[in-house]
């Protein structure tokens, strides 16, 4: 059920930045000092212009634009056909649950949002000159993360970083693993409305 009226003016930067949202997950990054990584991203993730259109339909109490229509499968299918997608199962017409599978290296891509730039919600950034990377969740407005919530869509996840590589900063809390060197914290309200940075020294 959608929490309150949103107008569609409302939502233009929601669907700019992330169509299909991250939900419940787990999201492991091995990173290692020459730069190579490796991620398993295992979840739900919701398609938020899915969302939007049902919305609009519900509203003007009409059925949904075929136009619209196509226009969500083709992020669900963009989704689905990806070679990185290992596992894809449509839990309901907007919410798939997903393993993603990914690995390269950041010196060659600096900058890396989470599986495309259609669901950058968080993101890995190569700085050549310092030789760091830096993992990102840009601070989301209060008036933004409201659309969000309109949508009924809210973030609840883990991100794990398992790395020999020196953290030189974090401005969220981490809990380290008592075996091998994994770091993790919890992406929830308050890590998108303050926003994550996290730099790793590479070699």
């Amino acid at each position: 059920m959608f929490r309150k009226a949103l107008p569609l003016s409302c939502v233009s930067l929601l669907l700019l930045v992330a169509c299909i949202v991250p939900e419940k997950f787990t999201a492991e990054y091995k990173i290692q000092p020459n730069g190579s990584y490796s991620l398993i991203y295992e979840g739900t993730m919701v398609n938020a212009f899915s969302r939007l259109v049902a919305w609009e339909a519900k509203e003007k109490k009409k059925a949904q634009d075929a136009k619209a229509e196509k226009q969500i499968q083709v992020f669900r299918d963009a989704l689905k056909d990806d070679p990185r997608t290992k596992n894809f199962k449509e839990e309901s017409t907007d919410v798939y649950r997903v393993r993603v599978e990914e690995s390269g290296n950041l010196k060659e891509k600096q900058f890396l949002p989470f599986f495309s730039k259609g669901t950058q919600v968080w993101s890995l950034q190569y700085d050549k000159k310092a030789n760091t990377v830096t993992f990102n969740i840009k601070p989301m407005q209060d008036k933004n993360f409201s659309k969000m919530e309109a949508l009924n869509i809210s973030p609840d996840g883990e991100i794990k970083i398992s790395t020999d590589c020196k953290i030189v900063s974090s401005n969220v809390n981490l809990d380290k693993s008592f075996f091998g060197n994994t770091h993790s914290f919890h992406v929830k309200k308050e890590s998108l409305k303050k926003g994550v940075s996290i730099i790793l020294q590479l070699e």
